[in-house]
């Protein structure tokens, strides 16, 4: 069974008296495990993760996750604070918290006590000498760590991730993509990531591409 599906899901913009397609009417289907949307800048790579996020609504269509309307059906908060998790290539973090105020901010949205879930991450990301710090001094790798830590602090059922790995080298890269396997499987998650690094599909379960507004499955 399907955890998200596009129904005839589009997005169009207007820039002055044009019309942007950003994504065309699109009949599609997400399974659990490690999905990997590529696409070049300017595809509708990012706009897609968005509306199946829950961050801004179809201009067709429908969203369904877990056969339920994203926007009609459910309530955003509590899908935040229960069953998605975010996680971008940049601005990540909100940069007037702490490193330990930034990763606790979605059980603390969920009225959730239970730290143990923080200690546990904390230990195993590195960042224990890092929490009183401010995002902004830490380096672009110690903040993807800080971003993994909150997306998953909460367990959520789906981690939506957005050019994550954008500003890592080739070798961080891949150490982060492999915590975020890791993870996921520890976790039960489902992860949907959009990239413009091609080398990345070879970590998913199920392919996707992008071009030009258009989603294709590749086999």
């Amino acid at each position: 069974m399907s955890i998200i599906r596009l129904d005839y899901c589009g997005k169009i913009y207007s820039r002055g008296n044009t019309l942007i397609h950003a994504l065309h009417p699109t009949v599609m289907e997400f399974h659990e495990g490690i999905n990997v949307i590529y696409g070049k800048d300017g595809s509708g790579k990012s706009t897609l993760l968005h509306l199946m996020a829950g961050l801004e609504p179809p201009s067709d269509g429908k969203i369904y996750y877990e056969n339920f309307s994203v926007y009609d059906d459910l309530d955003l908060n509590s899908l935040y604070r229960q069953d998605f998790g975010l996680i971008f290539s940049h601005d990540n973090l909100v940069s007037e918290f702490n490193v330990k105020d930034n990763i606790l901010m979605p059980l603390r949205f969920n009225g959730d006590k239970d730290a143990s879930r923080f200690e546990q991450l904390v230990n195993e990301l590195g960042l224990k000498g890092m929490l009183e710090k401010r995002p902004q001094s830490l380096s672009e790798w110690e903040q993807q760590c800080v971003a993994i830590a909150r997306a998953f602090i909460h367990r959520p059922k789906v981690v939506f991730a957005d050019e994550p790995t954008g500003r890592l080298n080739e070798r961080q890269t891949a150490e982060w993509m492999q915590i975020m396997l890791d993870f996921c499987k520890k976790y039960e998650t489902t992860l949907v990531m959009a990239t413009n690094d091609v080398d990345l599909l070879n970590y998913a379960d199920k392919k996707y591409l992008i071009r030009d507004g258009e989603l294709t499955v590749q086999e």
